[in-house]
């Protein structure tokens, strides 16, 4: 498990810190779009490829992935959106209501990322 800003450096860097420590690895699971997009960078330039040596899923969805070929854990935030202002709007009208939970089911979006074994 590897810690870091959000941002495509972070992939960057923590491709070329495994690359450099010598790790075996065929697939990683990257918190969001902007850093699976530094790590795929990375593993180009050391020769590596996408999905062949290694697969990749991040957890993320932006308007740029529609064109991306990376697989990915989307939470729809156009419901978490419709459901927030829900629960808003019936705070507003009774401050006293009983807050509840909302789950919702992540969706996996299927791309070229993983490799098909």
């Amino acid at each position: 498990i590897y810690q870091a800003p959000y941002c495509w450096e972070s992939g960057y860097e923590y491709g070329e810190y495994i690359i450099k420590k010598g790790l075996e690895f065929t697939a990683v699971f990257i918190g969001n779009y902007q850093m699976a997009e530094g790590f795929i960078d990375c593993m180009h330039e050391y020769g590596e490829d996408i999905p062949d040596d290694i697969s990749i899923i991040c957890f993320d969805e932006t308007p740029g992935m529609r064109r991306s070929r990376v697989s990915t854990i989307c939470a729809e935030p156009q419901k978490m959106a419709a459901a927030a202002v829900e629960l808003l709007t019936a705070q507003i009208h009774d401050p006293e209501a009983a807050t509840k939970r909302i789950y919702e089911e992540p969706v996996l979006i299927k791309r070229s990322s993983v490799k098909h074994l």
